[in-house]
């Protein structure tokens, strides 16, 4: 079963157990509560990115930046993703770092990355930021 599982959601949870691995999967919405192991949904969806199309994430401690973009490099069909996005001072290496892990994910402007924000502020100074880039590989936001 878990090998030809294309969507999965986790939503509140206690997981017992670690999740198998679902390579096929495309579609993942993660909603968790805080675990012993901080790095276990980013591990997990390190390690299933490889198909992911829709990710959806709520992690209870946050992605950090980093992590960040770990996700955007290990998962190059990614094309839509929704994050609170980790707390951190937005700037412009960061963004051109976010913009060239997508040019090496083949997103273009007829296939952007459609980025779903959590926060306002994080959102107002990414946009700030992006409309600097004239790439338009991410169509932005907001869900408040």
């Amino acid at each position: 079963m878990w090998m030809g599982l294309e969507s999965l959601e986790l939503m509140s949870c206690t997981l017992s157990n670690e999740l198998p691995d679902c390579p096929n999967l495309t579609f993942l919405h993660i909603h968790s509560e805080t675990l012993h192991d901080k790095n276990y949904f980013l591990k997990y969806i390190l390690k299933n990115g490889k198909t992911l199309k829709m990710l959806c994430e709520s992690c209870d401690p946050r992605i950090d930046s980093e992590g960040f973009l770990q996700i955007l490099r290990d998962c190059p069909k990614l094309r839509n993703f929704s994050t609170p996005m980790p707390p951190m001072k937005l700037h412009p290496e960061y963004v051109s770092s976010i913009v060239q892990i997508l040019k090496d994910n083949g997103v273009t402007r007829e296939d952007p990355l459609k980025l779903v924000l959590f926060k306002r502020k994080t959102w107002k100074r990414l946009r700030r930021l992006l409309r600097r880039n004239t790439d338009k590989l991410i169509d932005l936001s907001l869900i408040i």
